[in-house]
């Protein structure tokens, strides 16, 4: 039972990094800066740590900290 429940959660690990490999590179094809970490969570439906994990799995690096905030008139 474990061994089918463990195969079936790398499959879901695998379909999500792609998931997110595509929604990142449809922003960058876009010319648009990468999504923050909340972002993505959002429109993929998983946690933020989650897409943490799935980031650091793909060797993707989020900036650290705070964004910064940008001067509007």
């Amino acid at each position: 039972k474990l061994a089918a429940a463990n195969e079936t959660r790398s499959y879901s690990t695998e379909e999500n990094k792609g998931r997110l490999l595509a929604l990142i590179a449809g922003y960058r094809r876009q010319g648009l800066p990468s999504p923050s970490t909340s972002a993505l969570a959002q429109e993929l439906g998983l946690s933020e740590r989650r897409v943490r994990e799935l980031r650091r799995l793909l060797g993707m690096t989020a900036p650290r900290g705070r964004p910064r905030k940008t001067a509007e008139p």
